[in-house]
């Protein structure tokens, strides 16, 4: 599929989904969601993965990132 295409699809310029492939923008979570109905991965898959990138791209640049993870999982959990 080409990017316009895809674009089209997304309901997004051709020139920011050219950035949010090259990791210059951060897709939406209704972005990955549509995605997901065009290309038909695992949606629950596909989330946890944004969600991933959204946590990592937030804490990179962090020297308690590691820690505030654990911490936060934690409370994800239950523990």
């Amino acid at each position: 599929m080409l990017l316009r295409h895809l674009s089209a699809e997304l309901d997004l310029v051709t020139a920011m989904l050219s950035k949010m492939e090259r990791g210059e923008k951060t897709a939406k979570r209704e972005h990955v969601l549509a995605l997901s109905k065009l290309f038909q991965p695992d949606s629950n898959e596909l989330t946890a993965l944004w969600l991933a990138d959204q946590v990592s791209h937030l804490v990179e640049n962090e020297d308690q990132a590691e820690k505030a993870i654990r911490i936060a999982l934690k409370e994800i959990v239950g523990e």
